[in-house]
């Protein structure tokens, strides 16, 4: 079984500020994903010049408690930190998980 990664363009109407995964393709691969094996189990975003944590905006529009999201902190250097969260079913927060990142 393999693993793929779907990028997805951003459809926010403020891209500078906030990331929104476009619905049609979510819609699109869950579809894809009742004909086989594979599922959905996350999705990831970076935060520029921000911190790898959730942001409001991420807490707001975490419409599947089910999936892990990914967020990776971004400078002018690149790609820094990573942290993985999940949805904590008592307090609906998105609740940080150990990511194992593999080494360079």
């Amino acid at each position: 079984m393999g693993t793929d990664v779907i990028p997805s363009p951003n459809r926010s109407d403020q891209p500078q500020k906030n990331f929104e995964i476009d619905p049609a393709l979510i819609i699109r691969h869950h579809k894809r994903t009742r004909r086989g094996t594979a599922r959905i189990v996350g999705h990831y975003h970076s935060h520029p010049d921000g911190q790898a944590l959730p942001s409001s905006h991420d807490q707001n529009h975490n419409y599947d408690p089910d999936l892990v999201w990914v967020i990776v902190e971004v400078t002018a250097e690149g790609a820094q930190e990573m942290k993985a969260y999940f949805t904590d079913r008592s307090s609906g927060q998105l609740t940080a998980i150990p990511l194992i990142q593999p080494l360079s």
